[in-house]
């Protein structure tokens, strides 16, 4: 599969992970950046009963997911490769005002002014490791053959589950 951006895969790994077909759909069809993180917002759980127990579980598998999605992003594109390597050490923070899961709900300019955050920041955090990943070694981590990431592995397991 081809997304447009990292969100937009993100959205449809949490929307087929949790079991939104409908959503997983819309992000499989969507090719603006801006419209994924409406898209990661509006997945439900096809059962009210067990949707708790699907976020909860999802909960635990998003900072993985974040991981394979970006470190495939980065390792695609030698460009961001290169770039991402000469970040390696620093820490990334992912600075959305409205975000504090995949982000560090806090502005850019609120972080520049050296304002604590309060958010999970696990985009950022996924950052650090891909850099620190694609930093340790120059062997190709090119996802071919039609081999899907470890945690995409996941979530189409669970879908079945």
């Amino acid at each position: 599969m081809l997304f447009s951006d990292p969100m937009t895969a993100l959205a449809w790994a949490k929307a087929s992970f949790i079991g939104d077909r409908q959503i997983a759909q819309q992000a499989l069809q969507n090719s603006r950046a801006a419209k994924a993180k409406l898209i990661y917002c509006s997945v439900v759980a096809p059962c009210a009963e067990m949707a708790e127990e699907h976020f909860a579980r999802w909960e635990r598998a998003l900072e993985a997911v974040a991981f394979d999605i970006l470190l495939s992003k980065f390792s695609q594109h030698q460009e961001l490769r290169r770039k991402i390597v000469s970040c390696d050490g620093l820490n990334f923070i992912y600075a959305d005002k409205t975000d504090s899961v995949l982000g560090a709900g806090r502005s850019i300019e609120d972080m520049l002014e050296g304002v604590g955050f309060s958010g999970q920041n696990i985009y950022g955090l996924a950052l650090d490791r891909v850099a620190s990943t694609l930093g340790k070694s120059e062997s190709d981590f090119l996802f071919s053959g039609g081999k899907l990431p470890i945690a995409f592995k996941y979530v189409m397991s669970a879908m079945r589950a």
